[in-house]
């Protein structure tokens, strides 16, 4: 791919390289809690993360704007992963910490 991501552990916040020169294309105060998974789009335009904070947010590659914000998990979201075509993200993560009760979802990522 032409892109690398990388999510803050710490501070919430994703960066994203050219891979051609390595130079940093832009960093994103993404989430205010840790960043523990990232994805891009089949055709690189969108990135997908996944917080403590539970939710998944879809992103402007180009632009670092953000797209839309999904709520799915009351307590973390760890990964996400485009489907080939691009229309479904799939996250896992915990929706009940004390029963340790992890959950998949199924997102329609076409609603940029």
């Amino acid at each position: 791919g032409s892109w690398l991501a990388g999510g803050g552990m710490n501070n919430g916040t994703i960066t994203i390289w050219r891979t051609g020169d390595w130079d940093k294309h832009v960093t994103i105060a993404a989430h205010s809690t840790s960043v523990f998974g990232v994805d891009f789009s089949a055709d690189e335009r969108t990135l997908a993360s996944a917080a403590a904070d539970g939710s998944i947010k879809l992103w402007n590659v180009a632009t670092g704007r953000e797209l839309l914000t999904l709520r799915g998990y009351r307590s973390r979201a760890y990964q996400v992963k485009f489907s080939p075509d691009g229309q479904t993200l799939v996250s896992n993560g915990v929706e009940d910490w004390g029963a340790q009760r992890t959950e998949l979802h199924l997102w329609r990522a076409d609603r940029k």
